[in-house]
């Protein structure tokens, strides 16, 4: 037997040596490996974890041949952690000069790190909670029970590449929206319910309001960061759709994050090798939303190249612009390559209608609507920006007397381009859909915070004014909304109809007046919030006004606009979507009927989300999808031959023109939805020669 491995400490030293007496590595100082200073945690803990070390080493080194141990690099498998370990001690618990000034750069970098994490983290769980508000509401419409659909069978039958609905029909939107809420609701049971379905929207909304919030701090200011935050969450069209089952809001997240990494480059004042990673953000964001991201982003910097003044295609002769395009690429080509390869025309035909609208292809999809005046999207934007959007005014006239921060006009330019970006673009595609100004909100934030980004230095009568009319537009918007709540308070107290809005019976917008009336006269809980919320908000806007804090000034403001929102979305929307849905009503139904087959006469896919399954369509084969994609299984409609009186039938209001006369004179009513749910809907038993459910 070899001799085994020794240890040997002459002059108190450690030296590591083979059966044949040669040196296996360096000598190493005794003190590395076992201190005789106590009293710190640090230091036990490292001395018991060096005698663990030592004492495996010498288990191995008794239980092995001397010819394995000869390898330095096995004899190093015990010496790198325990120098690592005997470092560390060195570094944090010795006396040295050099460990306390180790010490000390180490603790003053925690200190202003967590100064810029803390701020940020405290930002997303605030965003969190506002945006959060009307999440457990049910579904009302088509958009967001069809999408939930596709998310169910990427969970339940694993189509992956492309989700098909409850229908059989396939979805021919972008993947990564829906992989990501499967994923999570995966984990979370498997059953897709009405807020796993919106989480995802809701932690893109809470990070891309957090991301504004750092942005603007850093290219703006910091005064202007936070109002640029407060602007984004107080903004309507921003908090309610961050609880909608749509994809728009992570696609917002991942195109405003490749822009803004692109901005060094562009402005030339950083590195071209973000230019990848923003083309890998800028790639996801295809694969949330299609080739409309890649379309926006080119859109907004060529304006902003213009307003510099300079040649957009002076750009193309550089390198950045192809490593943004091929990182593109190379993330989202993979997947529509293999759907377009699987589906075929059909699949590309659809893509392109929905990201280009009828200025460029027929338009066959819901992504775009008739022709509209210019005046369409820009009116939509200022409606989803409401009510901070009144401080463009202020900005303007500070913009036109000069009186903006040099070092800010810049950064609010860029974004300004991405707002104009957003206009043209969809302005040209027709869109009616109120989602399609997403993407200019944040953008529009920060450009609204340039309220903040005066001129620095002595104050002349310019900016003076300016400051003045920036405060006093800040306090009249907040004291306006004050005024407006107790203003319908009073009204709605004193017994007055809403009638003379003159709003069309049964509408939305009639609706929610009701609903609102409701909350008021019977003072609710959220209503009473409201108004102390708002009453906070005008007190910290005049009392800074009267002070000259322009931080409690912008908070003020921000603080009402929030409440208001939240309101909004957390009670009225919430209520307007209790009421409009076929929920408990598809739960009636289902007791009614039991196992007896139930027709519809269109697609119904809120109906179909909250029965479970697709229900059959009272009409004969061929029967075209609603949305144009191919023809419905012959085994979802009318069985030829099938007598008629052993089925029922749900129609809503203007749906009994599908059944033939001679069928529609057979219905009998025996079940009814409550009154609001959209478009009156109404279970008919078909009556003919069977009586069985009667």
């Amino acid at each position: 037997m070899a001799t085994p491995l020794k240890r040997i400490v002459p002059g108190g030293d450690i030296e590591f040596r083979d059966s044949t007496g040669s040196s296996v590595c360096p000598r190493v100082p005794a003190s590395f490996f076992l201190s005789d200073r106590k009293g710190t945690f640090i230091t036990e803990g490292i001395k018991r974890a060096e005698v663990g070390l030592l004492a495996a080493h010498r288990l191995i080194a008794d239980l092995v041949n001397d010819e394995q141990l000869v390898d330095p690099d096995r004899t190093m498998l015990y010496l790198i952690p325990v120098l690592a370990l005997r470092s560390f001690e060195q570094l944090f618990v010795g006396r040295t000069e050099e460990a306390r000034l180790v010490r000390s750069r180490f603790a003053s970098s925690v200190v202003r790190k967590s100064r810029q994490v803390l701020p940020a983290i405290g930002a997303f769980a605030a965003a969190l909670v506002v945006l959060s508000q009307g999440i457990n509401a049910p579904f009302a419409g088509v958009q967001e029970p069809l999408q939930a659909q596709w998310i169910q069978d990427i969970i339940s039958h694993g189509h992956w590449l492309v989700a098909r609905d409850y229908y059989g029909l396939i979805n021919l939107k972008p993947p990564l929206y829906f992989w990501l809420t499967a994923l999570l609701a995966d984990c979370a049971g498997g059953h897709v319910t009405e807020p796993l379905s919106r989480m995802v929207s809701l932690i893109a909304g809470a990070l891309l309001a957090t991301e504004v919030l750092l942005w603007t701090k850093a290219n703006v200011g910091r005064l202007a960061g936070w109002f640029a935050y407060g602007v984004l969450l107080g903004s309507y069209g921003f908090a309610s759709f961050a609880t909608v089952n749509i994809s728009d809001m992570l696609m917002s997240l991942l195109l405003f994050s490749a822009y803004c990494t692109l901005y060094p480059i562009i402005a030339q004042t950083g590195s071209a090798n973000r230019a990848a990673l923003a083309g890998v953000l800028l790639g996801l964001a295809m694969l949330t939303k299609g080739p409309v991201a890649v379309l926006l982003c080119t859109l907004a910097t060529v304006l902003f190249l213009l307003f510099r003044g300079e040649n957009p295609f002076s750009a193309v002769r550089r390198l950045w612009p192809w490593q943004l395009l091929l990182a593109a690429l190379l993330t989202a080509a993979p997947w529509y390559l293999a759907a377009a390869v699987q589906y075929g025309r059909g699949f590309t035909s659809v893509v392109v209608a929905e990201n280009l609208g009828h200025a460029l292809t027929v338009a066959s999809t819901e992504g775009t609507g008739p022709p509209h005046t210019w005046t369409f999207i820009p009116l939509r934007l200022i409606r989803a920006a409401l009510p901070s959007v009144v401080m463009l005014i202020p900005l303007t006239f500070a913009a036109v007397l000069g009186c903006i921060d040099q070092g800010a006009r810049r950064p609010l330019g860029f974004h300004v381009a991405m707002v104009i970006a957003v206009l043209l673009l969809f302005s040209l595609a027709h869109s009616v859909q109120a989602y399609y100004v997403l993407p200019a909100l944040p953008s529009l934030a920060i450009v609204i915070s340039g309220v903040f980004a005066l001129r620095s230095g002595p104050a002349g009568a310019k900016q003076t004014t300016v400051v003045r009319f920036r405060d006093v537009s800040l306090v009249g918007t907040c004291a306006t909304m004050l005024i407006l709540i107790l203003g319908s308070w009073w009204y709605c107290a004193s017994g007055r109809s809403v009638n003379v809005l003159k709003l069309r019976p049964t509408s939305d917008d009639w609706l929610l007046a009701h609903l609102y009336v409701q909350a008021v006269v019977h003072l609710q809980r959220q209503f009473v919030v409201l108004v102390i919320s708002t009453g906070v908000g005008a007190v910290l806007a005049i009392g800074g006004l009267a002070c000259r804090r322009h931080g409690c000034t912008s908070s003020g403001v921000a603080v009402a606009a929030i409440a208001a929102v939240s309101f909004w979305t957390g009670t009225l929307r919430t209520e307007l979507y209790e009421t409009r849905t076929i929920k408990s009503f598809a739960s009636a139904v289902r007791q009614r009927v039991r196992d007896a087959r139930v027709y519809t006469a269109t697609q119904n896919y809120e109906l179909t989300y909250y029965y479970g399954h697709a229900l059959p369509i009272y009409r004969r084969s061929p029967l075209q999808d609603m949305f144009g994609r191919e023809d419905l299984q012959p085994g979802l409609l009318k069985r030829a031959g099938e007598p008629p009186s052993t089925a029922y039938i749900i129609l809503r209001q203007n749906e009994q023109l599908y059944v033939g006369p001679d069928e529609r004179i057979r219905l009998r009513p025996v079940l009814r939805a409550q009154p609001g749910v959209f478009r009156s809907p109404l279970l008919f038993l078909i009556d003919g020669l069977q009586k069985s459910f009667r």
